[in-house]
């Protein structure tokens, strides 16, 4: 899960995952190319984008790094499903930054880019303050397991 504050009564953070953001865009942007080098995230200031909604622990990573890059992105688009995001990009709707973790997911081609100096969303494994069940205990083991191998794409 992704927290924008601290976890709610009864549940504890077993474990947090930092997942760089990387740019996605339209195929056959100019931009998607690239020359190998990092893109500076100041270069899409002027490009529409599809934005997590309001309240989003991932919005506010994409504005925050946006305003550090001196400019706040123009929301095209407001919504939190990953797939939804990536079609919307792909039919040239707008940019979108993203966790890695999204670029696994299937969908339409959309050309990825690495950012220099990226932001990241972290996530977090929640457990049960009075501690999981047998099941949950196993369950909880690999997901901790998981937050620690690095993110992909890396």
């Amino acid at each position: 899960a992704a927290l924008a504050g601290p976890p709610p009564a009864g549940v504890r953070v077993a474990a947090t995952a930092a997942d760089a953001l990387r740019a996605i865009l339209p195929p056959g942007d100019p931009l998607a190319a690239g020359d190998g080098a990092p893109l500076p995230l100041a270069g899409l200031r002027q490009r529409p984008f599809v934005l997590a909604e309001p309240g989003s622990p991932l919005r506010a990573a994409v504005l925050g790094a946006c305003q550090a890059a001196g400019f706040s992105p123009v929301p095209l688009f407001e919504v939190g499903d990953p797939a939804t995001v990536r079609h919307l990009v792909a039919a040239s709707l707008g940019v979108a930054l993203v966790p890695g973790a999204w670029l696994a997911l299937d969908g339409p081609a959309v050309a990825v880019r690495a950012l220099a100096d990226p932001p990241s969303h972290q996530v977090a494994v929640l457990a049960p303050e009075a501690g999981p069940s047998a099941a949950g205990g196993l369950l909880l083991e690999q997901l901790v397991e998981l937050a620690e191998e690095p993110p992909l794409g890396a």
